[in-house]
Order: C-alpha cells, then sequence, then structure tokens
C-alpha cells in the first residue's frame, strides 16, 4: 500500500535549491570578509563566523569593525557624494535600474544567499522579497529622474548612515538603500550581524553592475558598530531598523546632534476577525502573517466572541498542516529562526505566557533553530504575552464583544504601523480603519509592502515614513546651509505663567478640545476664516506690537491655511489604496521671537490647526508680548476652548518637562536651536517627533514643511475587487 493511500493528507515530496552558486560566490572570497568600503573588501580581520542558522554549519567568518574602518567608509563615502549628487535625477536613475536589472539577473543567487543567511524559506524569498527589491530600485529610479522638478528646492542630506537589525536583510536595506541613493546620498550600511552575507553580495554585486565606488560602504560587526556609525560626526542622516530598546539608544546617541533621524522599531500588529468575516480567507491571512520573514508573525489576533470558537479551531487545523524545515526546500512554509539564542528566547516567552499554548506534533530537524507554529488563545487584555513581540510563528489572541471593544483593544499597545481587519461589512471596514493607531491597515487581504505605499510609524514603532515620495523626502533636505539660525535669542530670563496656570493644566486643556480633532477639513477650514478676520478686527491692538504690514500678512496667512485645510490633497498612492492625513493629537510649542513675531507665531499656528491639532504654546517673554492680544484674536473668532493654549514661560526650564510629559504627542522648538538637543534626550524614550525651525516660518518652503510636520500618514488598502 503506498502512503498517499493509507494517509488521507497528501504529502510533498522534498524539493530542495542548489546552494552551490551561494556557496561558490563564498569560496571565491575566501570564506573571510572585511569590509566592504570604496567598492572593494578590505583585508578580513577578527570577527564572528557568519552560520546557516538551518544547520549549524559556518558560512563564512566577517570581520569585528572598529573605529578606524567607520571612519574609512565614511572618507569613502564623502569623497563619492558630490560626484554622485551631481549625475542629477537622470544619471542617478540609469544605475538604479541598472541594479534593478542586477538583482532581477541573480536573483537565484541572491535568493539562495538570503535563506542561507537568514533561514527564511526559499518560495517566500524567492516570490515576494526578491521582486519586491527589485521594484524598490524600479521605483525610486522613477522619483530620482522627476526629483528636479518634483522637488526643485531640495537636495540630498549628504551622507546616510543605514544600520539593519532585521532577519529580512535584504528587503529591508532596500527599501532604505534605494530612496537614499534617489535623492543623491551615498550611504554606508551596518547590517545585522546575524544576517551580514547577503547584503555584502548585493554591494559587490551594485559595484560589478557599474555603481561608482563608494557610493554603497559596508562595515560589519556586533551593535557597537551601529553606535559609532549613527554618533559619527560625518552621518548627517541615521536610518535605524530594529528592536524598539535599540532603537531608544540610537535616539539617545544622535540626540542634539543636528541629524536626521528615521526610526523602524517593533510591531505587533492586530488582526481584527469580525464574525461575518471570510473565515477561509482571514485563516491564510493570518498564517501568511506567522510564515513570512523567517517566521517572525508577532501578530494580536482578535476575534469577535461570537465567531472565536469556529476560527480558532480552523485556525488550529491549518498550523497543523504547515511544513517546517529546511528552508532551501521550496514546499516548506516556515524556516529556520536566525538565531539560536532567539529560539530559547521565544520558548521561554511561550512557556510564561497564559492561556491555552496549541503547538501541533510534528518533527522537527534535529540541527537548527526551528520552532513549531503556536498559537495561544483565552488570553486576557491586560496579559503580558498581548503586548509581546514574539520572536518566531507565534500568534496571540484574545476576543471582543462590540466594535467599539475591538478598536479599544486593538489600540491598546504601544505599538502602531500595521494592522488588518476582516469583515464583509464594508462600512464596517471603513468605519474601524480610521480609528486604528495604525499606519497601514489592510482591509480583507495580508499587509503588502509597495514601494509606492508610504508607512509612518506610530508611538513606539518609530518615527519617520517609509515608501512613497513621502519616505523619499527624508533622505533630502532644503537648500541651502545647514543649522541656518538668524539670531534668535538663547537665553530667556524668567516669567510669570499667563492664561493657564501650568503645564499640566495646558495640556489638560489641549486634551479636552476633543471636538476640534473631530472637525473636518470644511469646518477647520471655516473657523480658520474667522481667525483670520479677527486678526484684522484688532489690528489697532495689535500694531501696538507689530507693524499694520505683518497684521495684515498675519491675516492673509491664516487664509492660506484655511484654503489648505480644506482643499490639501493626499500623497500618490497605489490604486485601491486610501491616504489620509490624520492629526498628530496635541503638539507642544516653544516660540520665541524673530523679524516678524506676529507672523511667524500664526503661521505656526495655522500648520497646527489646519491639520486638526491641538496645541500647547509657551511664548518666551523677550519681545513683544503678544500672549494676551492673540488670545483675544482666537477667542473673539471662536475658536473651541484647549484647541490653542498660550503661556508664557521660561523656555530653557520648560523644554525638558514638556518633550517628556506623556500628554504632548509632538514637540516643535520655533527658538533657540541650543534647545533641540535637550528636546531629543528627555524625549528619546517616548519616540515624540520633534520638528523645528530657527528662520522665519513665514516662507512657503517652510508651510509645507509646517504642514508635514503636524501630521502623519494612515494608508488603508482596499481588498481587490472581482
Amino acid at each position: 500500500m503506498t502512503e498517499h493511500q493509507s494517509d488521507p493528507v497528501l504529502r510533498y515530496g522534498p524539493a530542495p535549491e542548489s546552494a552551490a552558486d551561494a556557496l561558490a560566490w563564498l569560496v571565491d572570497q575566501g570564506d573571510r570578509f572585511g569590509q566592504f568600503i570604496g567598492g572593494t573588501f578590505t583585508p578580513p580581520g577578527d570577527g564572528p563566523d557568519s552560520r546557516n542558522p538551518a544547520t549549524g554549519e559556518v558560512l563564512a567568518t566577517l570581520t569585528q569593525a572598529r573605529q578606524s574602518d567607520v571612519d574609512a567608509a565614511l572618507a569613502a563615502a564623502h569623497k563619492a557624494q558630490d560626484a554622485w549628487a551631481d549625475l542629477g535625477g537622470m544619471g542617478r536613475a540609469r544605475h538604479l535600474r541598472a541594479t534593478a536589472r542586477t538583482v532581477q539577473d541573480n536573483a537565484r543567487l541572491l535568493s539562495v544567499m538570503e535563506v542561507l543567511d537568514s533561514g527564511q524559506p526559499l518560495r517566500r524569498v524567492r516570490d515576494v522579497t526578491l521582486p519586491l527589491v527589485q521594484r524598490q530600485f524600479e521605483y525610486h529610479a522613477g522619483l530620482a529622474h522627476a526629483m528636479p522638478r518634483m522637488f526643485p528646492d531640495r537636495t540630498a542630506q549628504g551622507i546616510c548612515a543605514l544600520i539593519i537589525g532585521d532577519t529580512a536583510p535584504l528587503a529591508t536595506l532596500a527599501a532604505r538603500l534605494a530612496p537614499a541613493l534617489a535623492a543623491g546620498n551615498t550611504v554606508v550600511v551596518k547590517p545585522c550581524d546575524k544576517t551580514t552575507l547577503s547584503a555584502l553580495l548585493l554591494a559587490d554585486l551594485c559595484h560589478a553592475a557599474g555603481l561608482p565606488s563608494g557610493v554603497i560602504n559596508i562595515i560589519t560587526g556586533d551593535a557597537r558598530v551601529g553606535d559609532m556609525l549613527a554618533q559619527h560626526e560625518g552621518v548627517d542622516m541615521v536610518a535605524f531598523e530594529g528592536p524598539t530598546d535599540a532603537g531608544r539608544s540610537i535616539r539617545q546617541l544622535t540626540a542634539g546632534h543636528g541629524k536626521t533621524v528615521t526610526l523602524e522599531l517593533d510591531d505587533t500588529p492586530p488582526i481584527l476577525v469580525f464574525d461575518d468575516a471570510d473565515l477561509d480567507s482571514a485563516i491564510e491571512g493570518i498564517v501568511d502573517g506567522m510564515t513570512r520573514d523567517g517566521g517572525i508573525g508577532r501578530a494580536r489576533l482578535l476575534i469577535q466572541e461570537s465567531a472565536a470558537r469556529q476560527t480558532l479551531e480552523a485556525l488550529r487545523i491549518r498550523i497543523t498542516r504547515l511544513r517546517v524545515g529546511n528552508p532551501l526546500d521550496a514546499n516548506t512554509d516556515i524556516g529556520a529562526l536566525t538565531d539560536p539564542a532567539w529560539r530559547d528566547h521565544l520558548a521561554a516567552l511561550v512557556q510564561r505566557a497564559g492561556g491555552q499554548v496549541f503547538a501541533p506534533d510534528m518533527d522537527l530537524p534535529d540541527t537548527g533553530a526551528f520552532y513549531p507554529p503556536t498559537l495561544i488563545s483565552g488570553l486576557s487584555p491586560a496579559d503580558p504575552a498581548m503586548q509581546a513581540a514574539f520572536p518566531g510563528p507565534v500568534v496571540v489572541s484574545d476576543t471582543f464583544r462590540t466594535q467599539a471593544e475591538a478598536v479599544q483593544m486593538a489600540n491598546a499597545t504601544g505599538c502602531g504601523r500595521t494592522a488588518m481587519i476582516w469583515t464583509e461589512d464594508i462600512s464596517r471596514a471603513l468605519t474601524v480603519a480610521p480609528q486604528l493607531m495604525a499606519s497601514l491597515v489592510t482591509l480583507n487581504g495580508t499587509t503588502v509592502m509597495d514601494p509606492k505605499l508610504p508607512v509612518d510609524s506610530l508611538r513606539d514603532s518609530g518615527t519617520g515614513v517609509i515608501g512613497g515620495c513621502a519616505g523619499l523626502m527624508a533622505y533630502t533636505r532644503r537648500t541651502g546651509p545647514r543649522d541656518h539660525h538668524p539670531g534668535r535669542d538663547a537665553q530667556d530670563t524668567p516669567a510669570r505663567i499667563a492664561l493657564p496656570t501650568s503645564l499640566d493644566a495646558a495640556i489638560k486643556a489641549a486634551h479636552g478640545a476633543v471636538g476640534w480633532r473631530r472637525l473636518d477639513g470644511t469646518a477647520r477650514a471655516q473657523a480658520l476664516n474667522q481667525v483670520a478676520e479677527a486678526l484684522l478686527q484688532h489690528q489697532t491692538d495689535l500694531t501696538q506690537h507689530v507693524s499694520a504690514q505683518e497684521v495684515q500678512a498675519s491675516a492673509d496667512q491664516i487664509f492660506t491655511f484655511a484654503a489648505l485645510a480644506e482643499t490639501r490633497h493626499a500623497p500618490p498612492a497605489p490604486s485601491r489604496t486610501l491616504t489620509l492625513h490624520d492629526p498628530l493629537g496635541v503638539i507642544g510649542m516653544l516660540y520665541s521671537k524673530d523679524a516678524k513675531p506676529l507672523l511667524s507665531l500664526m503661521t505656526a499656528l495655522g500648520a497646527v490647526l489646519a491639520s486638526g491639532n491641538c496645541t500647547v504654546v509657551a511664548l518666551s517673554k523677550r519681545g513683544p508680548d503678544l500672549c494676551k492680544p492673540v488670545a483675544r484674536v482666537l477667542g473673539e473668532a471662536g475658536l473651541p476652548a484647549g484647541a490653542v493654549a498660550l503661556m508664557h514661560a521660561d523656555l530653557d526650564d520648560l523644554a525638558t518637562p514638556i518633550a517628556g510629559h506623556m500628554g504632548i504627542d509632538a514637540i516643535w522648538n520655533l527658538s533657540s536651536p541650543d534647545l533641540t538637543g535637550r528636546i531629543e534626550h528627555a524625549s528619546a524614550g517616548n519616540f515624540k517627533r520633534v520638528f523645528t525651525a530657527y528662520g522665519p516660518c513665514d516662507a512657503e518652503h517652510c508651510i509645507q514643511d509646517m504642514l508635514t510636520a503636524a501630521s502623519r500618514i494612515k494608508s488603508v488598502h482596499l481588498p481587490d475587487l472581482p
């Protein structure tokens, strides 16, 4: 009797991919790697072994970078940067397209190296990761070509440090490397110390395809190398991806250095399954999340109570049929974890979890860091397991009764990047999606990372946008000299607090203005028009402090923001994607005088209010006393109480408390640049967004920067229509 006659479940035969070409490349390099600097490998030195996580075998020996290696890599990047930027958008686009073709031509080699390096299953790397990497370079080649026309007043940051801590190095690296190069930057990459080989291979292939020497440089080693790179004075911008604790350290190291920093950190995406969902599709979506990125699921499954029993039973049956084993086998669903220590940590987390733990009884390979797919159910919302980021194929679940309870439970975590909703009621889906604290919400489908799709990071998931035109902007800066500061007063004399009696009172008032944050663009536009008219009505009062021309200019500026509140368009997004601009919440603003104090203040207020935020504004005592006259203008315009809270304060004394206050969602420093470092240090632990503007705030470029800084992007990916 044959196997399939005795067993009702048909079994796949083995279909392993040959690793010969990838191993041959390693042999050609002598199985030892130095740093990749200036288009060549430096002589290898002492360092850790790179092992195949599926077998434990040594693939190659890496070199632990020293400070001299970091200096050399940055020197090579600086040497190449001017020539790379001077190529122009069209010249850089040609190189990016050549890189995309190189990825396509070497897809098999790159796929196998990624599997050997990270333990991810071949099928996902070959069918998902490599096409996405190729698409990243193709899409950003188009942006590079159009950049002179789309962003005529922006230029490259300069030298970008890309610090990668992910177990899917190629996809993560490409999502940062492509926009950095498109914008005219040169880069120094520090890959994850556990998954380095595929990044070295990609850099070697790019150089062989004609990318100029020094445009891409790679230094290897542990987390200390990333820290050296992040705080180096030769770095203009840092893009970090990795664990939240490591990201907090990067934020601390870069605070006050004037670097642009983007952080993509841990995420525990909620999956909401309502009782009317297509159960089969939802189960496949949950399983897809468990098997992606080397089996790092990290999902929180929230099921409507009436459908919980059926959903959990179907999920148990489905994960029983998953295949765990050799990641080079095309039939494997879940490969190996990148590090045996992660497997042991995962096992300890599961053992400590409450609820009912289900893991299918399956034979795992004798060697390698393998872990079975696991479902933990029956948890309460307060259980620590519902907040944990499990580094493996583990899903935790809980139940909800009502739609409101589902939203509350989904938002009951410090993270906020992605979420999924499964329901056949499109009205319900479009009602719930905007309420979730997530930047990318997918309806009836799995999270798809499209290079055109802007994905923001909220709360402890980091700061900065990945993807689309908004993602490219992080790798650029305004043309002109850096750190322009036209002579604001760095020191402020103590002042008695006016209007709100304390910072806590001001923040409480701002949080109480819930109605303002819920207004649509039309209603906000009407309110801003009234503010502009009130400015003109109080011209006599205001001209005691500023000129009549500045009062008129301030009113015109508010009229402009009123128009923008009603007509501002969302950035381009893929078809079937609804892209929204959500307000940040409560913005704390530190403001001191400049040449046009009223105009600059009203410009900042206009941007904040037009975007739907409330604000607590601390005004320095130096300069004209605008606190009471501006408060009268806003009050007579009918602005809701708490939408703007004005107070006089010593900005030096207030900077640290306002940055650390959990009732403030973002900080705008429109005063002394000396305060920026203190604000960034104080907000490193809570990942508040920090926006600075030291020059006149009424210029057109500053208006656009403020509107961008006053909102976050939310993308709702709609299901495919028949």
